[in-house]
């Protein structure tokens, strides 16, 4: 976030705003982000070990929303529920 502000301020000081940069950087930073929730919700998942369908029954180990397999013990995970 620091260098996109930076980066912002030093297009200003030389008259030369590029917006396609801007977006670009922005983007990056909001798939960081995006990232970052992901590895929270399994680092809270592991530490909780009470959130059904989010980790591995056979060694506990957290795994993404729609994993097939636990990638630690090889388990075949739960199919996700169909709507």
């Amino acid at each position: 976030m620091r260098d996109l502000g930076g980066l912002v301020l030093e297009m200003y000081r030389q008259d030369r705003f590029r917006q396609d940069v801007v977006h670009e950087q922005a983007a990056e930073i909001v798939s960081l982000e995006e990232r970052i929730r992901e590895v929270d919700r399994l680092l809270s998942a592991r530490a909780s070990r009470s959130t059904p369908g989010l980790c591995c029954p056979a060694c506990g180990t957290p795994h993404h929303a729609g994993a097939r397999f636990c990638v630690t013990c090889g388990q075949a995970l739960a199919a996700p529920a169909a709507p």
